[in-house]
């Protein structure tokens, strides 16, 4: 039993975030896009573009921001996403509100937002909440959701984080609009999260 809550507190130790540590973009590489955004690492008018374009998949626009990455001094990427949404509506820079944006660019400035402060995710999770009331059966917006609230409660509760990525796991009712082999990026990270006594199942 002590070498089981060893071993889990030793990857614990490793383990960073939900947000910043599943890194699923690589299941996306030969998507040139997603390959430009891990390359460049900073929101450009070409990546804006696809993030909110409809002919772009959810899935893909999630690679995107996840291969654009995460520093522990912070990024400007939802920032510059707000620069763009706020030329593309012809509104202020503090407003494209969130009911102007489609669901897409919701979900797409919620994940920027968290991405680029992971230590704070508490901005970002009302829009990514919104973003899932407008689009409720795509996968990729619930898990990116879940991991988003188990990042805000993993110092109090990593069974906590776990749980809210397993019941989006466990929900038949959404389109399974990610890859697999992204979907299992996610998992083996997140399973870090259960406690010992569950760490088999």
């Amino acid at each position: 039993m002590i070498a089981a809550v060893v071993a889990a507190a030793i990857g614990m130790c490793h383990a960073d975030s939900p947000l910043t540590s599943t890194d699923f973009s690589k299941a996306y590489m030969d998507i040139p896009i997603v390959q430009q955004a891990a390359s460049e690492g900073v929101m450009s008018l070409e990546l804006a573009e696809h993030l909110s374009s409809p002919d772009v998949s959810i899935d893909i626009k999630a690679a995107v921001i996840d291969a654009l990455g995460w520093s522990v001094n912070g990024k400007h990427n939802a920032e510059l996403y707000r620069y763009y949404l706020a030329l593309r509506y012809r509104r202020p820079l503090d407003e494209p509100t969130p009911d102007l944006l489609m669901a897409d660019e919701m979900f797409c400035l919620g994940y920027l937002t968290a991405m680029d402060d992971y230590f704070h995710v508490e901005k970002a999770i009302p829009l990514l909440a919104r973003a899932r009331a407008r689009n409720p059966k795509s996968f990729t917006v619930a898990i990116i959701l879940a991991m988003a609230k188990g990042q805000a409660v993993r110092s109090k509760s990593f069974e906590k984080s776990w749980q809210m990525v397993e019941q989006v796991l466990n929900n038949e009712g959404l389109n399974q609009d990610l890859r697999e082999k992204a979907k299992e990026a996610i998992v083996a990270y997140m399973k870090l999260y259960k406690t010992p006594k569950h760490q088999n199942q």
